[in-house]
């Protein structure tokens, strides 16, 4: 069984090509190397050896995974008051949770600040 670092950070605002730009930006700040696709929506990227994704989703879409269900209750949120989400995922698995953990915490604290986010902050799944 491999262990993975995740975070979902809710967005106030619907997701649109300025979103994009500034995720693109933070990304290119933070990481080693960054790898784009899907016009913006998904990103790829490396961090001292490590892989990390980023996506964008829908947040309607993505409720029938408890978890992401549970952290819109812990933060007193209902779906339409964020209609997108971006999630943060460690694609490295339990050799390096702790640096994967900091990472992920990091990219998560800079996205929540410049889209002005709401998250539970990163998880072990």
């Amino acid at each position: 069984m491999s262990i993975h670092v995740n975070a979902n950070i809710f967005l106030k605002q619907l997701y649109t090509i300025d979103e994009a730009v500034t995720i693109e930006s933070i990304l290119l700040k933070l990481s080693d190397e960054v790898f784009s696709t899907r016009k913006g929506i998904h990103w790829e990227v490396s961090k001292d050896n490590h892989i990390f994704s980023i996506n964008i989703v829908d947040t309607e879409s993505m409720l029938y995974l408890d978890i992401q269900e549970d952290e819109l209750l812990d933060l007193n949120l209902m779906p339409e008051d964020v209609p997108s989400t971006v999630i943060v995922n460690s694609n490295t698995c339990s050799s390096n949770l702790i640096q994967n953990c900091e990472f992920v915490t990091l990219l998560t604290s800079e996205i929540k600040k410049q889209l002005d986010g709401f998250t539970c902050g990163a998880k072990y799944v």
